[in-house]
């Protein structure tokens, strides 16, 4: 699942053509108040730019603006901003908002804040963009006042502060703005700046994405998925996304996509899933197009094509995605739509390590452990074992377990290797159980106890390890009945927790 976190307010603030309706009717201030002919030429200045007729409104704006309007300079500034009618100028873009700015158009004032905190058109000066975002906020502007809670938030431009951060989201949210609704009820979701109320995260999340807010429209999704604070629910989480999905907001269909593969809360349809992905991957969504990359790895809801799965894996590595830059590697390594190549393979492996990546650890560890297509160096292989233990990844646990249940490049101690099996033993490692077991049997490294070692023998059986259901073979007609009832009643208990925590 993929969700969305504390947002800016929408960008509807970089938008010429939406930007119209709240200055000609929303009352903003300008340097002057307009008489009504010159109400009629900014109005078909706007209506210019409507039709994608930049060249035109420039022409009126640059009249006004260069006898000071306000209204016309921030216009002026958003064309430069984007690049409509005239070329991308950034530093252009800032001078027009700095002089509308200066005369109290609080949407320049955070035009100018956004482009301090960026760095765009300007140096980036986290206390300018405080100093104008506040401004902006002052006059009233509810995007502003988001804005202003994202900088407290984060400490940007002054002291972090994140009750007071709460605070400027409330009153955004109160002013009706969709993404201080957003950041509001994901505060109160994970109890940033305030006590945790699911209840309130819901309301504040529903009512954003009633008004369409995609952000919580999708976080709606990912809290019923989840089951992390509600009930699951797959069938709303689906409604949920479907709602985003159907706005075109790649997030949503990823995450419904991801829902489709796996038949959750609704019919299971990979060539379905693989059509939003590739929606979302259109859209440059990074996570999409390594999804998308993995069904054309193996098939799935797609024609098996390991050459367009290379070509998405590295659009998405381009971002810095690092599962991505980790996927290449694996090709390189394995050899599928590219010349096998350990040297490549190591070295997007490395750029995914980089990244933290903990499966790229992994991968690293058994190339240099084994000696694949370089030389093999053990003791490089335990450190990025180590490392990717550390993160949590089973079977480097269980390859850690061996090298100290053997001695190898480390002093040998069967009781931390026990511990390593245990900790993969609890992620559902049948290998680590099942030596587990045999070490339960033995009194190597912990107490012996042999029900407790039969119990792991046969939790790993139960997964199918072939040497587990030979060893429980052998093992069960010695068991008493009683000794069997128990035993039964661990494997059964620990198949209902999908052979995981047992």
């Amino acid at each position: 699942m993929y969700c969305c976190r504390p947002e800016t307010s929408k960008r509807w603030l970089l938008s010429v053509l939406l930007l119209s309706t709240v200055l000609i009717f929303g009352g903003l201030p300008t340097s002057a108040v307009w008489a009504v002919p010159d109400k009629i030429y900014l109005a078909r200045a706007l209506y210019l730019a409507e039709k994608g007729r930049y060249l035109e409104a420039k022409e009126i704006w640059d009249q006004f603006a260069e006898a000071g309007d306000a209204g016309a300079q921030l216009y002026l500034g958003g064309l430069y901003e984007q690049g409509k009618g005239v070329q991308r100028d950034p530093v252009q873009a800032f001078a027009w908002y700095k002089k509308s700015a200066d005369q109290g158009n609080r949407i320049a004032q955070l035009k100018l804040a956004e482009m301090y905190l960026s760095g765009n058109g300007t140096e980036q000066d986290y206390e300018q963009a405080f100093r104008w975002n506040k401004r902006a906020a002052e006059a009233g502007l509810p995007a502003a006042l988001n804005s202003l809670g994202n900088l407290y938030l984060d400490g940007l431009g002054t002291e972090k502060d994140v009750e007071k951060a709460v605070e400027y989201f409330r009153e955004a949210s109160n002013r009706d703005d969709l993404s201080g609704m957003f950041n509001l009820g994901y505060s109160y979701e994970n109890g940033v700046g305030v006590s945790q109320d699911t209840e309130a995260a819901i309301r504040l999340y529903r009512s954003a994405a009633l008004q369409g807010s995609m952000p919580a429209t999708v976080n709606l999704g990912r809290m019923y998925e989840s089951g992390d604070l509600v009930p699951t629910d797959y069938a709303k989480a689906r409604e949920w996304y479907e709602k985003a999905s159907e706005q075109n907001y790649a997030v949503g269909q990823l995450n419904l996509a991801l829902l489709i593969l796996q038949g959750l809360g609704g019919e299971k349809n990979p060539r379905e899933a693989a059509r939003l992905m590739r929606l979302a991957a259109d859209q440059g969504n990074a996570r999409a197009q390594t999804e998308l990359a993995h069904l054309y790895v193996i098939g799935e809801g797609v024609e098996s094509d390991s050459g367009r799965a290379l070509e998405l894996f590295h659009l998405a590595a381009e971002q810095g995605y690092a599962e991505a830059i980790y996927s290449i590697g694996r090709l390189y390594k394995d050899g599928r739509g590219v010349a096998q190549d350990a040297q490549k393979a190591i070295a997007y492996f490395n750029r995914a390590a980089d990244l933290d990546y903990s499966e790229a650890y992994l991968q690293l560890a058994r190339m240099y452990y084994f000696g694949k297509g370089i030389d093999a160096d053990r003791d490089r292989a335990l450190s990025h074992f180590q490392r990717a233990a550390s993160e949590g990844i089973a079977d480097a646990q269980f390859a850690v377990g061996v090298f100290y249940f053997n001695g190898e490049k480390v002093a040998q101690d069967k009781a931390t290797a026990a511990k390593w099996y245990r900790s993969a033993a609890d992620q559902g490692h049948e290998l680590a159980q099942f030596t587990l077991g045999t070490m339960y049997l033995a009194g190597e490294g912990v107490e012996k106890d042999g029900l407790k070692g039969v119990a792991w023998i046969g939790i790993a059986a139960a997964q199918g390890l072939d040497r587990a259901i030979d060893a429980q073979g052998k093992i069960w007609p010695k068991l008493s009945n009683a000794d069997k009832a128990k035993v039964e009643f661990v494997i059964e208990t620990c198949r209902g927790k999908q052979f995981r925590d047992c």
